[in-house]
């Protein structure tokens, strides 16, 4: 197994848990099972192209604080979590600021993540999907970014259509999701 991959395995918080869940050695080749020699090296899960560690914020967090994060971090989407079990209650994306927020209705700063996020339809994978099937469901669903979460609904990592160029070999299948992605805009 390539170093970048092990390095990446040892780094994901999900894969650790897991591991500890279900009795595996923490070895990084355990934790994705043995490869045969002959196997493509093309991921095949949500797990193994999706981004992590990714920052949350609490639905009472203040809608500048969010917008703030997204700068620091270079992103277009928050997911808000509870306070208790960091379990996922919505997203705020960088439109929903745009398009929500009323500057003249109530002054920002008096704004929280709660009055502008969005809270339903949210869709989710977890990390063993099928690669294939979270490509056809953005498609489908119209989704530039798909978030992963655990089965208690706690954020463990995100897909975006650049993670998809970057870390697979699947061009035409990317080129096809972005087709639909398209067509579902227009």
């Amino acid at each position: 197994m390539p170093p970048s991959v092990k390095r990446r395995l040892r780094s994901n918080p999900y894969l650790s848990r897991m591991s500890a869940k279900i009795g595996q050695s923490s070895s990084e080749d355990s934790l994705l099972g043995e490869r045969a020699a002959d196997a493509p090296a093309t991921p095949a899960t949500a797990g193994d192209v999706m981004s992590y560690p990714i920052r949350t914020a609490s639905a009472n967090s203040p809608l500048a604080a969010v917008a703030a994060l997204m700068r620091d971090e270079d992103v277009g989407i928050v997911p808000i979590v509870d306070d208790e079990g960091g379990r996922l209650l919505g997203v705020i994306t960088d439109r929903d600021i745009v398009v929500r927020v009323d500057a003249e209705a109530a002054p920002v700063d008096l704004v929280r993540a709660s009055d502008v996020m969005t809270t339903t339809n949210l869709v989710t994978v977890r990390p063993r999907d099928d690669l294939h099937e979270v490509i056809d469901r953005m498609g489908q669903q119209g989704l530039h970014r798909m978030l992963v979460t655990d089965e208690g609904n706690r954020v463990v990592g995100i897909i975006s259509v650049g993670d998809l160029a970057r870390r697979t070999d699947l061009p035409e299948r990317i080129q096809d999701m972005l087709d639909q992605i398209t067509r579902r805009q227009t």
